[in-house]
């Protein structure tokens, strides 16, 4: 330092301070921008799987609708020219279940997914057993159609709590 002149010795600490607080800034930026890009990565898996959870309910009610009319038709040929509908719109249902259950990580929407998924079982499993007695051409029973509403109004409830704590989660992370 005794080689320098005075007016670099002054300048030098200034310098190097200055130095310093831009490489703490540069590190600083670089952090908060990895940060922001791992929350939006976050924040864009959580809206896609409340788009496709939204989605899944809709379907489902589409498909209520659907069996509950033939169910309830006195025609007895409706059953068979909707049952393409259904069984297309079930298979949707499974390929959205899937992907909706491949990106949940989160130990409560998991449990929630597999309510969800066993309330889901029993309403196809009502619904094929009422299905199969109305396509033998007997009338379902009224005690047998409430059974299967409670058990669609249980399903479709299911449901809609899986996208409340999918966007109690949405707001976490935003």
């Amino acid at each position: 330092m005794k080689s320098l002149s005075i007016n670099a010795r002054l300048w030098w600490p200034p310098l190097a301070v200055a130095a310093l607080l831009l490489l703490v800034e540069s590190h600083s930026v670089l952090q908060t921008s990895h940060e922001i890009e791992q929350a939006r990565t976050a924040l864009t898996r959580q809206l896609d799987k409340i788009e496709k959870t939204s989605l899944w309910a809709g379907l489902t009610e589409a498909n209520a609708a659907r069996t509950m009319a033939v169910l309830t038709s006195t025609d007895t040929g409706l059953g068979e020219r909707l049952r393409p509908e259904i069984e297309a719109t079930s298979a949707r249902i499974s390929t959205l279940q899937k992907a909706v259950e491949a990106h949940t990580t989160a130990d409560d929407e998991v449990a929630m997914l597999a309510e969800v998924g066993r309330a889901r079982m029993r309403y196809i499993d009502l619904r094929k057993e009422l299905a199969a007695v109305r396509s033998a051409g007997t009338a379902v029973s009224e005690a047998e159609l409430k059974r299967l509403r409670d058990v669609l109004n249980t399903y479709i409830a299911a449901q809609r709590r899986t996208v409340v704590l999918q966007h109690r989660q949405t707001s976490a992370i935003a």
